[in-house]
């Protein structure tokens, strides 16, 4: 199955389908992901079944944009935080907000690539700055989550926001002192 654009309803019909021990196969749109999953590139989706998902993993999730492939780059450690997940695109500096486990419909597990079917490979490193400014972005969303779950997805707004002002200024030193 190849839904023809994503959003709430083709997201939900494919949670139902994954819910119900189903593989399914799905074209990705957008860059969000890189040279991991480039844009255009069908993806294998396969139900969880129950099993935990781990910092790593490619999953896909339902959001109100509808379905979304990420990675998680991070998982809550005690009480209710440990039902959450914190996911980024392989291609952006700052994560999305912290999102419940109930929300993952299943485990992005390969892509099709001229040889056939591949597993899906690992995060290629972001260049220094980048991955210095992901590693701070990432810091306090997952600290917040700790104390609490709305906490860290709260947090999340204010921290995308800095690191766009921080983008933009590097950008803007980087051009100024070209010759």
């Amino acid at each position: 199955m190849t839904p023809p654009r994503t959003g709430p309803t083709t997201a939900a019909a494919v949670l139902d389908l994954l819910d119900r021990g189903n593989g399914i196969e799905s074209c990705v749109r957008g860059d969000s992901m890189g040279a991991t999953l480039p844009d255009g590139v069908r993806i294998r989706i396969r139900a969880t079944r129950g099993e935990p998902c781990v910092p790593g993993d490619v999953i896909a999730l339902s959001t109100p944009a509808g379905l979304v492939a990420h990675r998680i780059v991070a998982r809550g450690r005690r009480g209710r935080a440990r039902a959450y997940v914190i996911t980024r695109g392989d291609n952006r500096v700052v994560c999305e907000p912290a999102v419940h486990e109930h929300l993952i419909g299943g485990r992005v597990v390969a892509r099709l690539d001229a040889d056939g079917w591949m597993p899906v490979p690992a995060a290629r490193p972001l260049p220094a700055p980048r991955r210095q400014l992901a590693t701070l972005a990432l810091l306090a969303p997952s600290l917040a989550l700790e104390v609490h779950p709305r906490l860290g997805q709260a947090v999340n707004a204010p921290v995308v926001l800095l690191a766009r002002l921080l983008t933009r200024t590097a950008g803007a030193l980087k051009a100024a002192a070209a010759p």
